[in-house]
């Protein structure tokens, strides 16, 4: 592990190309976190923990609000996955929220763990604008990427696809500790699912 943490050390700044942040995540994301992510719940879980070094890590380039917010996106994978691939995508969306819900709960520990790093500066290039993502900002990034996890869940729970309600139920199932957290989310989410609970599939059903 020395040798690994010396090594990122090392080599985190060629990491993230500084003029192209964004979609260097997002490519970042695609081709190595989502796929990894898939194949096993280990895996994810790895995933998940390799954002949050980077994030410790503070490599110049990564943005992990960001990655954070990124999360709501990875959601949507549930449309095209085995029940498998989608219960191991819920451990790691699972784990990304609960460090993200750990500094949405205490503003100390956001303060502490996340006010003047780069993943949580507005131009995590460190850069032109270096403001920090002040708390309370953070908190309504944090709710809007919830609403858009919301508003995916709800399309496959509404779905006459077999697999997406499954798959949709799976993803709730697995990552209830750190959501909904809004009202709203709540509501939309209780509404349907008290909808599948008298579904005439048993499976669907228990569920529920």
């Amino acid at each position: 592990q020395k040798v690994v943490l010396k090594r990122l050390a090392e080599w985190k700044d060629d990491f993230f190309p500084v003029s192209q942040n964004e979609s260097a995540i997002m490519a970042f994301l695609q081709t190595c976190i989502i796929p990894r992510a898939l194949f096993s719940a280990e895996d994810a879980l790895y995933c998940a923990q390799f954002g949050k070094l980077l994030h410790t890590q503070r490599v110049p380039g990564f943005s992990t609000a960001f990655f954070l917010m990124k999360a709501a996106d990875i959601v949507s994978n549930i449309f095209c996955t085995t029940e498998r691939e989608a219960n191991n995508l819920s451990v790691y969306i699972d784990a990304v929220l609960s460090y993200t819900s750990k500094w949405y709960n205490d503003r100390n520990a956001y303060a502490k763990e996340c006010l003047g790093r780069f993943g949580f500066t507005k131009d995590a290039r460190g850069k032109g604008n270096v403001e920090s993502i002040k708390y309370d900002d953070f908190k309504k990034m944090v709710n809007k990427s919830f609403d858009n996890m919301t508003k995916v869940i709800m399309v496959a729970l509404k779905s006459n696809d077999y697999m997406k309600i499954r798959n949709g139920l799976t993803v709730c199932s697995k990552i209830i500790e750190s959501y909904p957290r809004t009202a709203q989310c709540v509501s939309s989410l209780k509404e349907v699912v008290s909808i599948l609970s008298k579904d005439d599939r048993q499976d669907i059903k228990i569920m529920s």
